[in-house]
């Protein structure tokens, strides 16, 4: 499951309370999250998703230039065109 910066926000908290629940705290004992992720010792969800993507960069950087990888072009034909053309499906695109 891919996850982008805003959705992990969403989620930061929710782990937050499920830690505090854990060690038996609420939010009125005023302890910061971070210091509860020090203790739990969870590393952080959005340092995960940086570290990732910087290793999916590096992977990319290191394949030569003509890959199909490392070129952003734009796609020939979308991609219900592809679909349609090779499974028949010409029905359903004229109903949407």
């Amino acid at each position: 499951m891919k996850w982008s910066v805003s959705q992990s926000k969403t989620l930061m908290p929710r782990r937050c309370m499920l830690r505090r629940w854990m060690y038996g705290h609420t939010k009125s004992d005023k302890i910061r999250s971070e210091d509860i992720r020090d203790k739990v010792e969870v590393a952080s969800v959005v340092k995960n998703m940086r570290e990732a993507r910087l290793r999916w960069f590096r992977h990319v950087k290191r394949r030569c230039v003509d890959a199909l990888v490392r070129r952003c072009e734009r796609q020939i034909k979308r991609l219900l065109d592809s679909w349609t053309e090779h499974q028949g499906f010409e029905n359903i695109v004229e109903e949407l």
